[in-house]
């Protein structure tokens, strides 16, 4: 489908949505030869309105397991094509604002952080994701700073058991806005030392 995506860029819709369809028919268990097409059905007004939810639900899943494999750029295109489909998740367009931010999107992540906070008020991921940015661009007080500092260190705690990448994330960001707030740097510590713990494991498991 890879076709399909650069005979879109040039506005060939219809030979791409060829490709994709070809692409399905070849690869039946490919679920983003699937969604290319749905995504280019969607674009040129030809997806039916009762699947849209459904696709915008699949994107924002292939733009997560993206994310995670480290691939932001393919990211950002799937959490893209969700909110197309269904603007009104905020959960999506948080996701989309932290993969901007760290493709270095500083403003579009802005934005993003914003809206999910507009669907979403009481949203602490946002609130905390644009405090985040605006600390990086020397735009936050030392009283915010402080108070995010306290927000991370809290969440990193609440992920700690179920997602230990994302709690060893949040603890350098509450040092990186207070460097002496002793009990992240302790957390950090030991939540570095169990996720080298667990490779371990792995490795040993893969023997």
């Amino acid at each position: 489908h890879n076709l399909g995506h650069a005979l879109q860029q040039q506005d060939k819709w219809d030979t791409a949505i060829a490709c994709y369809q070809k692409a399905c028919e070849l690869q039946p268990d490919s679920i983003e030869a699937e969604v290319s097409l749905a995504n280019a059905l969607y674009l040129r007004s030809m997806l039916p309105a009762e699947k849209q939810a459904h696709y915008a639900a699949v994107n924002y899943d292939l733009g997560r397991k993206r994310k995670l494999s480290g691939d932001l750029k393919a990211a950002i295109e799937y959490y893209r094509s969700s909110i197309i489909m269904n603007p009104d998740k905020a959960e999506v367009q948080y996701h989309l604002g932290l993969a901007l931010q760290k493709h270095g999107n500083l403003d579009e992540a802005i934005v993003c952080y914003q809206k999910a906070q507009e669907i979403e008020p009481d949203y602490i991921q946002a609130e905390l994701g644009l405090a985040n940015v605006l600390y990086t661009q020397n735009k936050l007080s030392a009283e915010d700073q402080a108070r995010y500092a306290v927000i991370n260190y809290d969440l990193g705690n609440a992920h700690q058991s179920n997602d230990l990448k994302g709690a060893i994330e949040y603890y350098r960001q509450a040092i990186s806005l207070q460097p002496g707030l002793a009990e992240a740097r302790d957390r950090l510590l030991l939540a570095l030392q169990e996720q080298e713990n667990l490779k371990i494991k792995v490795s040993f498991a893969k023997r």
